[in-house]
């Protein structure tokens, strides 16, 4: 018994390390040729079981069930449910309902519509909206976001950064407005007519742990996932981007107007002065002597804050980036990758090791930097915490590695 106990155990370990094997054999081939695999096998490797909530509520409804969660669903129209970051499990808000359109519709809209209704909206899309524009980072709005806060200090003048946030902004589009901008814009015939009856009469499953609700029409809002969303969005709100343009009210830098850096629906308003101002989070620059002490539009206060996000990046007042705090996500990143196999002595070889850790963990590390004036002892502070990450013990075979990266012909 005991030996047979030693026999399974021995063909336990050798399966696994087979496995183990050919796994770091797929990542590697996968960082070279197919960035899509290569991350979808190190979220295999790190993802947990799925945990769905047992409770949801809405308004005074309390649902403890499968079929009364099924009927909340039903009524929100979200499709499939997909949890929002550290947001709580327990209400429909913090879901974002994603599309899984079906294969006809998906070909339709990705080689027929797309090409003709971008080939139309790239010609006259606002030069403020950098989001989901093919050969242009998002990172270009933050870079815009950087150069007014410098100038305004160089100057001396106000600068009052106003993050908005659009709350649900894909799902309350109008049909018959958004397609009459299309209309406007260029796209007619045959593709507008086909793109509008994709969405009339429209009706959506809602799918739950297995299951799915009957149908429910969908008046408002456009298909999440879907092929032409983030570009019907875009055509949606151009015309107010537009139109803040022709306002001439907003931040500059020198004689070129920035006074909303927009990433999709991440807008970042930028003025010189309270007339300006809208609405959410702000954020003052250079506000000595400008005795401002609350900002509203219509009847709404807007939140004066030290410090604000957008697109992914924190601004505060110094307009310096908290360096202690991206060590720390790194570092973070690092110990989430260990499932991955990110442990050289234990883990995969080091040349793998140390492609999941320059392609995974440093990017989060330095995201957002590169649009930073950053001074010589923050970027010592990031050049001295790499030092300490490769003297670690369990990651010693990083610093070879590290030598001899850059003759390697990938």
């Amino acid at each position: 018994m005991t030996a047979a106990k030693r026999i399974l155990r021995k063909a336990q370990r050798q399966a696994y390390a087979s496995q183990r094997e050919s796994t770091a054999g797929k990542i590697m081939k996968a960082s070279n040729a197919d960035t899509k695999l290569f991350y979808k096998l190190i979220n295999m490797q790190r993802k947990t079981p799925l945990t769905n909530t047992k409770i949801l509520k809405l308004n005074e409804k309390t649902a403890e069930d499968g079929p009364s969660i099924m009927n909340i669903w039903q009524e929100t129209g979200i499709l499939t449910p997909i949890l929002k970051k550290e947001k709580d499990k327990t209400l429909p808000s913090s879901y974002r309902g994603m599309t899984v359109t079906k294969t006809f519709a998906k070909i339709l809209q990705s080689i027929l519509l797309k090409d003709r209704v971008n080939s139309v909206f790239n010609i006259i899309q606002n030069s403020m909206q950098r989001g989901f524009t093919e050969g242009v980072s998002s990172l270009c709005a933050a870079f815009l976001t950087s150069k007014a806060i410098e100038g305004s200090k160089q100057l001396k003048i106000l600068l009052i950064l106003i993050t908005l946030d659009a709350e649900k902004a894909f799902n309350k589009l109008n049909h018959e407005i958004l397609f009459n901008k299309l209309y406007h814009y260029g796209t007619k015939g045959k593709p507008w007519i086909l793109l509008r009856n994709l969405y009339k009469g429209m009706s959506i499953k809602v799918k739950w742990e297995g299951q799915c609700t009957e149908d429910v029409m969908v008046l408002q809002g456009i298909q999440q996932g879907a092929k032409l969303s983030t570009t019907l969005y875009k055509c949606y709100n151009n015309v107010i981007l537009d139109s803040i343009l022709k306002s001439g009210l907003g931040a500059c830098i020198g004689d070129i107007q920035v006074p909303a850096p927009t990433c999709a629906d991440d807008i970042a308003v930028l003025a010189n002065s309270t007339a300006d101002a809208t609405k959410s989070e702000a954020v003052l620059y250079n506000a000595k002597g400008s005795n401002i002490s609350t900002l509203q539009f219509e009847d709404n206060d807007i939140n004066i804050t030290n410090e604000t996000k957008h697109l992914g990046i924190k601004r505060n007042e110094q307009n310096r980036a908290n360096i202690s705090e991206r060590i720390r996500t790194g570092r973070a990143t690092i110990y989430s990758l260990l499932g991955a196999g990110l442990h050289v002595r234990r883990g995969f070889s080091p040349m793998v090791a140390y492609k999941l850790w320059r392609t995974y963990a440093v990017p989060r590390s330095i995201y957002g930097l590169e649009v930073m004036n950053l001074l010589a002892k923050e970027k010592d502070m990031l050049e001295l915490a790499e030092r300490k990450f490769s003297d670690n013990s369990m990651f010693k075979g990083f610093q070879i590695i590290q030598q001899i990266w850059l003759y390697i012909p990938w």
